[in-house]
């Protein structure tokens, strides 16, 4: 089995310029022939002219006309040249060739023919065909032309030539192809390596530096100079995957990193209350405040947990949702209603301004944990300011717009702003994981939607969320 690429491409090259040279060498063959033997029936038709010309009737006897016509006598085996009654009697001839008469030949429409001569068997093929079977003997191609007195065939003039000629250009040119044949074939093999090895040389340093490079080290590039063609474009485009890859290596370790050290945090606290609770006995009263605050923290890594679970169904696109047509502003009326206490505790002065009816079909439940991220947010980044929430319809889509006034996030958080535990100030709150935004967008996307940000240092944020609008029910 050819297991090298480059092997294989020249072999089929070389297999192409075989194939190439047999069909040329085939069109080249029967081309020259036909043409020979075109050129042969013209020369036949134009010495049938001249020798018609030379017919005379003497006595009742039709033949040739004597004197100057000797000296065009054929050499024997050469040419024929005779004239024959319809009953196929030779009634003058020059010539020396023995070739007999066909009854095949006495076709009263006329006629060219092929046949063998001077062999054990004769044997003629169709008109004007040019086919010729090979037997014993010479070939010769005859034409026999009508001649007619008064409306009726009297004679045939028969005018043939050996295709001795034509049969040895034919013969030279098969003998040609035939040599050159493997000329060319080991031609398209040398040319097909060679090729293959210039076409082949690029993709081979890509191999070499994809070799080098391995997935503790995804920051190298391949970073190889090469035009803009198939091979050039690759190497870009491996370029680009690398480049895609690290990115998503390096989220991919952070996110574990920031995982690990969330759930850390609680398992540590959890740990060190039951220390100091067996450490000696206590009152009843001791035992329930530790469970109490055991409680607390094994809720937050149960939720921690749900939302890590939650982001890992997302990425994978097993995020499952249960999708119903709903009204948007009255699901966020809802949803501040419930919330009013905590947006009171903040100082937050809420702000409604909704379109009813909005109707959407989503996930009620999914909603509902996307807007109490964002009011979360709010919560813990702009207590004490306004915070203005409102819904409008904008081409085809549902808008929500949750805007605060709080302090803005600095330009260089806003790209940042929807990954993984990601904090713009990691200050403000210890008991956000840095998942609710990051939730809040990948719900939105998998919606078929989009949330935005924008913001500016001072001049607080707005969240814009965008979901397709469908018809009441």
């Amino acid at each position: 089995m050819i297991k090298t690429l480059r092997l294989r491409m020249a072999l089929l090259t070389g297999a192409l310029a075989a194939a190439v040279t047999l069909l040329f060498g085939a069109y080249l063959y029967f081309t020259l022939r036909i043409q020979l033997l075109n050129a042969l029936d013209d020369a036949l038709r134009a010495s049938a002219t001249q020798f018609m010309g030379m017919l005379e009737q003497e006595d009742g006897r039709l033949g040739f006309a004597q004197g100057d016509l000797v000296a065009q006598r054929s050499t024997p085996r050469e040419d024929v040249i005779r004239l024959v009654a319809p009953d196929g009697r030779i009634l003058d001839q020059i010539g020396a060739v023995d070739a007999p008469v066909l009854a095949s030949t006495l076709q009263p429409e006329g006629g060219v023919y092929t046949y063998v001569v001077a062999g054990d068997a004769t044997q003629s093929t169709g008109e004007a065909t040019g086919d010729v079977q090979q037997i014993a003997g010479e070939t010769l191609r005859l034409l026999s032309w009508p001649v007619r007195l008064h409306g009726q065939t009297v004679a045939y003039l028969q005018v043939g030539r050996s295709l001795e000629s034509v049969e040895e250009a034919l013969n030279a040119l098969l003998f040609l192809l035939l040599v050159g044949a493997p000329f060319m074939l080991g031609a398209g093999i040398g040319g097909g390596y060679w090729l293959a090895g210039r076409t082949l040389a690029p993709i081979d340093a890509i191999r070499r530096k994809a070799a080098e490079i391995s997935a503790q080290d995804l920051s190298q590039r391949l970073a190889l100079n090469l035009p803009d063609d198939e091979v050039g474009r690759l190497a870009r485009t491996f370029d680009e995957m690398l480049a895609r890859l690290d990115d998503a290596f390096q989220r991919q370790r952070r996110f574990v990193s920031d995982a690990s050290h969330e759930l850390r945090t609680p398992l540590t606290i959890v740990m060190g209350e039951i220390e100091v609770a067996l450490a000696q006995p206590r009152a009843p009263e001791a035992y329930v405040q530790t469970l109490s605050s055991v409680y607390d923290e094994v809720e937050r890594m149960r939720r921690l947990t749900n939302d890590l679970l939650l982001l890992a169904r997302s990425d994978s696109g097993r995020l499952q949702l249960t999708r119903t047509k709903l009204d948007l502003s009255e699901l966020i009326a809802s949803l501040c209603e419930q919330m009013e206490p905590r947006i009171g505790e903040a100082g937050i002065d809420l702000r409604l301004d909704l379109t009813s009816p909005l109707w959407v079909e989503a996930d009620f439940d999914r909603l509902l944990q996307l807007f109490s991220n964002l009011l979360d947010n709010a919560i813990v980044y702009a207590p004490g300011s306004p915070l203005t929430i409102k819904t409008l319809i904008q081409d085809e889509n549902a808008v929500a717009v949750i805007a605060d006034a709080g302090p803005g996030i600095p330009p260089e958080h806003l790209p940042h702003i929807f990954d993984r535990f990601y904090r713009a100030d990691p200050a403000r709150s210890s008991d956000n994981s840095g998942l609710g935004l990051s939730i809040a967008f990948e719900i939105a996307r998998a919606h078929g939607g989009d949330l935005q940000v924008q913001s500016a240092p001072g001049q607080g944020a707005t969240f814009i969320l965008y979901l397709p609008r469908t018809q009441k029910a």
